[in-house]
């Protein structure tokens, strides 16, 4: 749903790597929105075919999120940061969001998933900006993040 939307209003950054047998692959790929943004359309259908039984789960996940994410002013939003398990470690995810930073004129917003990613994030120029969600059913800590341009 997020990669279906950011295609339509907001950006797809990749890095391709090349595998051992010389083909290419995506080594890492960063979603972003600029907020505001409109929501999806069905979403809420689209969201239930994807999630199916833990669709209550994920409408949980969602409202803690939307209650945490700053709304009074325009910014970037990483929705989703991916690295191919192979890549991990190899600063793939530093160079793509550095290489976006060094773009933006406003600020970033983003949900650190758990307590490393949110070292990377640090180390980027975010800082918390909200208090962690403590999400049920045994899960990560999800961190809240504002970075301020050019930090």
């Amino acid at each position: 749903l997020l990669v279906d939307h950011a295609a339509k209003h907001g950006r797809i950054e990749v890095i391709d790597v090349q595998t051992a047998d010389g083909s290419t692959t995506i080594g890492a790929a960063a979603v972003w929105l600029e907020h505001p943004v409109p929501e999806p359309e069905d979403y809420a259908d689209r969201m239930a075919a994807a999630c199916g039984e833990w669709t209550d789960r994920f409408e949980h996940f969602e409202v803690a999120m939307v209650n945490a994410h700053p709304i009074d002013e325009a910014h970037a939003y990483l929705t989703l940061l991916a690295i191919d398990d192979r890549w991990q470690s190899q600063g793939l995810g530093t160079v793509l969001l550095e290489a976006r930073h060094a773009q933006l004129h406003t600020p970033a917003y983003l949900e650190a998933s758990n307590s490393q990613s949110r070292k990377l994030y640090e180390r980027l120029g975010y800082a918390d900006c909200a208090a962690p969600l403590d999400l049920p059913y045994n899960g990560e800590r999800i961190y809240p993040m504002w970075r301020k341009p050019n930090a």
